[in-house]
């Protein structure tokens, strides 16, 4: 259960290099650039944009029906537009003026312009007289630049081509207040192409396929428009194709409606071009912008070219192509949707209402403060798992202590709450946080490990897991999500549940007061790992520097080992599987971040511990402060998992090479160098050390210079090098390498 104070989280890692690094990405969802809680684990564009293609591409589906996309996710249906009933014409200057310009930039202003036109025409003809008003404008996004949330050395900033604001209610400069972003790109010149009019070239207008009514005006609404932008257009990245691919646009289907679409090839990947990895950066930066996103809409126009793009936790469904000159009733249609949507179909969070300072017209909800989050009784559970009678309500606390950025995966989102009305429910004094997540629908319940956890070990121990005190998980119709209107494809994008849980609040170790606070704390942390695995088989598989917490009671502080989302029961038969990596990639085991890793065992969670503690000492002053990213450990956390392997592993390979991470330790941590730090560096070594014998007895072997019965252990020693590297990855070893006492008194008997 997430509580923490800042927003530091890191459970995913980048990939700018071929090859995906995730934590569990496609499987379990942390997004691979699940970084942060903000700063100082967040990530730039030029490792943003990579990820979300590594993300997004396994999990995409369409190209759907344009209008089945527009009645699903936009809420407009095509009967209510009523085409045929009344007249339509196109406007010769904004078709003229889109077409004749050299740049994207150029066409920003007359794309616009085309939109506010198209919705002039519809709510003006007699037989729909204005049947819903106007809720959305759309214009070029003339600021430099939008800042986003993420970004290891500058500020993650995305600039959109174009984006949709509200008619009313707040309007700033930030992500928050964009509710559809437009990724223009040319990739031809218009003008030299034969447009779709009819009649005199020469008038402001032509008619389309119905008989002109005459001029109603270009941008007849006249509502807030700015000037096109005079800056070059923004660099393109590309990337480089790792696999046989199909680029999207060959499958898209421009101007018909009526073939129904085919799945890709068999062994073929569907490919994202760079631009629309753009436009799904532009959703990554909409959805973390305030954390009260629970899908979002992006718009691609390549050329004349128009496609939709609805974004979820669980993937990515996009429209047809349409051509916006010669498919004018869908290009109007999409018009006047957009135009029209209400605060439901622009994706907000329907479990979120907003405070009584959001006036009842206002689509955009720029913040989440004083919201209120509402779980129906009819899905919630208590703390015990026993039914809840009546619906629970929350009000939210300040701005969110975490958003995770990325689209595909669990996209948590924490926010610090009070209770409004209990439902009945016994909630005792003190602060709460609400988590909100997407697992995977396959994998064990987090509110329901927890519960197994704590019932199964010592209230002693159970103290230091999180106290879920009601939860609520959402599945199939209870979501009620536009993906599952537009009948996509099944077995492309795996299922997701939204599962939220409230819980006590709790402080991350950077809050921690002295250096024998933070060696109580580390220790318990520790030890109950240990009990929790002994007692219920279950490893928790993404320990990291932010899933330690601690709360207070009076001056003790007591460890909290929080976020069991990924625990699993070890299986000691399981098979591995390279695309089910677990943890946060700067903190898991080094075999785990080779090719073909192991299985994920204790001894992989007892290692994270090692540069938690690493981390720790480079990180904090133990005065609440925590230093930026130490540029040591920067390559520790993007690339590929074979890049971060290397990093890490060089480091210990000797004291020569562990003495730069040592030299960097906070002056507060510098007595833990020789009783911890050191210690467990040279134990690490000492693994590497025996890895490399072996290595090189194969080697030996392959030259016949040892036999085969010299080189090969046997079975036995084979297995305890697996579980255990041959005793020295133990929870004994560890801690008698630091000096602590490995029994604990409630078992000492089972063996450690």
């Amino acid at each position: 259960m997430s509580s923490r104070t800042d927003k530091t989280k890191d459970k995913g890692v980048s990939s700018p290099q071929a090859g995906p690094v995730h934590t569990e990405l496609r499987d379990i969802g942390s997004t691979g650039i699940e970084s942060g809680r903000d700063p100082p684990l967040s990530i730039p564009r030029v490792v943003v944009d990579p990820q979300l293609r590594e993300d997004i591409e396994p999990n995409m589906q369409g190209p759907v029906d344009v209008k089945r996309f527009v009645k699903s996710v936009l809420g407009f249906d095509a009967s209510r537009f009523q085409w045929g009933d009344w007249e339509f014409t196109p406007s010769t200057l904004l078709h003229k003026q889109y077409r004749a310009s050299n740049d994207e930039p150029g066409r920003c202003q007359p794309f616009c312009d085309m939109l506010d036109d198209a919705f002039s025409q519809w709510s003006s003809c007699a037989p729909v007289k204005q049947s819903r008003n106007k809720t959305i404008y759309f214009k070029p996004t003339t600021r430099q630049n939008i800042s986003g949330h993420s970004g290891v050395t500058r500020t993650n900033c995305h600039n959109p081509d174009i984006h949709g604001e509200a008619l009313w209610g707040p309007v700033g400069s930030g992500w928050a207040t964009i509710l559809f972003a437009g990724e223009l790109v040319r990739t031809s010149n218009l003008d030299e192409e034969e447009p779709n009019t009819t009649g005199d070239p020469e008038p402001s207008r032509s008619p389309a396929s119905v008989p002109s009514v005459g001029d109603t005006g270009t941008g007849a609404s006249g509502k807030r428009k700015l000037s096109i932008s005079e800056e070059a257009n923004k660099a393109r990245k590309t990337n480089p194709e790792s696999f046989p691919s199909i680029h999207i646009k060959e499958l898209a289907v421009g101007g018909t409606e009526s073939a129904a679409p085919s799945p890709p090839p068999q062994g073929k990947a569907l490919r994202l071009t760079s631009d629309q990895v753009q436009l799904a950066g532009y959703a990554n930066e909409i959805f973390k912008a305030a954390g009260n996103r629970r899908y979002v809409t992006g718009i691609f126009v390549n050329d004349d070219e128009v496609s939709l793009w609805y974004y979820d936790r669980i993937g990515v469904v996009r429209s047809r192509d349409f051509n916006m000159f010669k498919d004018l009733e869908l290009f109007v249609l999409f018009a006047v949707a957009v135009s029209v949507c209400d605060r439901k179909h622009v994706g907000y969070e329907p479990l979120l209402k907003p405070g009584p300072a959001t006036g009842a017209n206002d689509i955009a909800l720029s913040t989440v403060e004083n919201n209120t989050l509402c779980l129906d009784s009819r899905h919630a559970v208590d703390g015990s798992g026993a039914p809840v009678y009546h619906d629970v309500s929350f009000q939210i606390i300040g701005k969110p202590i975490y958003v995770q950025c990325g689209i595909v995966g669990r996209g948590t989102v924490v926010h610090a709450i009070s209770p409004k009305d209990d439902g009945g429910l016994a909630l005792e004094a003190g602060e709460l946080v609400a988590k909100l997540s997407w697992p995977v629908k396959t994998l064990v319940a987090e509110d329901a490990l927890i519960r197994d956890i704590r019932s199964n070990i010592d209230p002693a121990w159970s103290k230091h897991i999180p106290d879920v005190l009601c939860s609520m998980t959402l599945d199939g119709e209870a979501l009620d999500l536009p993906r599952k209107l537009m009948g996509s494809w099944d077995g492309q994008a795996e299922d997701r549940v939204l599962r939220i849980l409230i819980a006590r609040r709790a402080e991350g170790l950077e809050k921690v007061r002295s250096l024998e606070e933070f060696e109580t704390i580390f220790l318990q942390a520790v030890r109950c790992h240990r009990v929790v695995f002994v007692k219920t088989n279950i490893l928790h598989r993404d320990l990291s520097v932010d899933n330690l917490l601690f709360t207070r009671d009076g001056d003790n502080a007591l460890a909290v080992v929080n976020d069991w989302d990924l625990g699993k029961v070890y299986k000691p038969d399981e098979r591995p599987s390279a695309c089910l990596r677990m943890g946060t990639a700067h903190f898991m085991a080094l075999d785990l971040l080779k090719g073909d890793p192991p299985r994920h065992m204790y001894r992989h969670d007892l290692e994270s511990f090692i540069y938690i503690l690493i981390w720790c000492a480079m990180h904090f002053d133990l005065r609440g402060n925590k230093q930026s990213l130490h540029p040591l450990l920067k390559p520790w956390t993007e690339g590929t998992w074979e890049d971060i392997y290397d990093h890490k592993v060089k480091h210990f390979s000797s004291l020569v090479d562990v003495d730069p991470l040592i030299s960097a330790v906070q002056p507060a941590f510098e007595p833990l160098v020789q009783k911890w730090i050191l210690p467990l560096c040279n134990l690490l070594m000492e693994v590497q050390s025996q890895i490399l014998e072996r290595e090189n007895n194969r080697v030996r072997l392959k030259w016949n210079m040892m036999s085969e019965t010299e080189s090969m252990p046997h079975q036995m020693e084979q297995d305890a090098w697996n579980e255990t590297r041959r005793g020295l990855m133990t929870f004994e070893t560890f801690m008698k390498t630091i000096g602590e006492d490995p029994v604990i008194p409630e078992f000492a008997a089972i063996p450690q």
